[in-house]
């Protein structure tokens, strides 16, 4: 008799053998499974593009503020040299909230760094 974990069982050592082969084998799919599919998700995440500010502007923003007859939206010339925080917290928390939904965080990110090329941060 062989204790196969669900209770005691009488099997030859031939078919205990073959059993436990089947078993481990189950789950050693199952594990190597796991594992290829972890894998497969954390690289998928590792490359997953950075969003293009530009587009994302191109997409979300130009209408309005490449648009001279839309006076309530600064034009991209003025935003230039604005601190991307600041075009960050504009986005979540200030006037352009709601249009701000709408994008991820990591485009928030993207536009506010394209919005803001030509910065020089302060070297003290």
């Amino acid at each position: 008799m062989v204790n196969g974990g669900f209770g005691l069982v009488r099997v030859s050592r031939r078919h205990w053998r073959f059993m436990r082969v089947n078993v481990d084998g189950r789950f050693s799919r199952l594990w190597l499974l796991t594992v290829a599919l972890a894998v497969v998700s954390l690289t998928s995440l590792a490359c997953t593009p950075e969003p293009d500010g530009a587009i994302v502007f191109a997409n979300h923003c130009a209408s309005c503020h490449l648009d001279p007859l839309f006076p309530r939206a600064p034009p991209l010339d003025m935003m230039q040299g604005w601190r991307p925080e600041l075009i960050v917290m504009t986005l979540t928390t200030g006037l352009m909230q709601e249009q701000g939904q709408l994008l991820t965080s990591p485009e928030q990110r993207s536009v506010a760094d394209f919005i803001s090329i030509g910065i020089v941060q302060d070297a003290e």
